[in-house]
C-alpha cells in the first residue's frame, strides 16, 4: 500500500497533539514525531496508545531552539527516519496544527496533484522586508540557538542586545557570507508537503545545507525553498 508520512515537531500543547494524532490515525499514514529533547516527563505511553491504525515512531533526539539551525536538524532527522518507507508524500507539521479536511479529502487532493511539490516561497525581489530576510543568512548569528533558552528576562534581554550588536558590527564591516553563493535567496513557510524524490534530494545535500545555513537565523524558512 502506498502511504503518506507525517513528520511532527512537538514541544508542548499535548491536548492539541492528542486531537491531531486521532485525526491523522489512518492505515494510509505513518507518523514520525520528534519531541524536543528539552521536554521532561513527556507521556510517551499515552500518545502511543492514542494511535491504532497508523504506525507511530516517537523520538526525543533533537533539542530545538526557535530560529536556530536546530530546527533544520530536526526536520532533516525526521525525513531521514521516514525516508526508508518510500512514502508518496511527506508532510511537516507542528504539534499545534490540525487538518481542516478529512483523510479522504487529503488523499484525493494529493492523488489529483501527484508529483507536485507544495512549498510556499517568495524570492522577495519586490518585498519591502527583503533586507531583513537577507540578513538572516548573509550575516553570522552566533547566539541564535541560545537567545530564548533562558526564562530570565534580564538574560534574554542581554542576549538580544548582544545579537543586535554583533549584527551591527557585521553590517559596518560589510560581511556578506551569501555573496559567494550562486543561489537566489528565497524564504517562506517552514511547513511543507513534498514527494519522496524531494526528500531524497534534501538528504543527499545535507552537508551542503549545513554549510549554507549553520549560524543563520530562521534557516527553516529558507533551506527547502532554495
Amino acid at each position: 500500500m502506498e502511504k503518506h508520512a507525517y513528520l511532527l515537531m512537538v514541544h508542548n500543547n499535548y491536548f492539541n497533539l492528542e486531537i491531531l494524532l486521532k485525526m491523522l490515525d489512518d492505515e494510509r499514514n505513518d507518523i514520525y514525531i520528534n519531541v524536543d529533547r528539552k521536554v521532561r516527563n513527556f507521556p510517551d505511553a499515552f500518545f502511543i496508545n492514542v494511535v491504532h491504525k497508523s504506525k507511530l515512531f516517537l523520538y526525543h533526539e533533537v533539542s530545538v531552539n526557535w530560529g536556530g539551525f536546530s530546527q533544520v536538524q530536526c526536520e532533516m532527522f525526521l525525513m531521514k527516519q521516514a525516508a526508508s518507507g518510500l512514502y508518496k508524500y511527506y508532510h511537516l507539521l507542528s504539534g499545534a496544527d490540525l487538518p481542516i479536511k478529512t483523510q479522504d479529502d487529503i488523499w484525493s487532493f494529493f492523488e489529483k496533484n501527484e508529483g507536485f511539490e507544495f512549498v510556499q516561497f517568495d524570492d522577495g525581489r519586490l518585498n519591502q522586508f527583503r533586507k531583513e530576510f537577507t540578513r538572516r543568512v548573509d550575516k553570522y548569528h552566533f547566539i541564535q540557538e541560545y537567545r530564548k533558552c533562558s526564562n530570565k528576562r534580564i538574560i534574554k534581554g542581554a542576549l538580544t542586545w548582544l545579537a543586535k550588536g554583533l549584527l551591527g558590527l557585521q553590517v559596518l564591516l560589510r560581511i556578506d557570507r551569501w555573496s559567494r553563493q550562486k543561489l537566489i535567496l528565497k524564504y517562506g513557510s517552514q511547513w511543507f508537503s513534498i514527494t519522496h524524490d524531494f526528500v531524497t534530494f534534501l538528504l543527499e545535500n545535507e552537508d551542503r545545507i549545513r554549510d549554507l545555513f549553520t549560524l543563520t537565523q530562521c534557516p527553516d524558512e529558507s533551506f527547502v525553498q532554495i
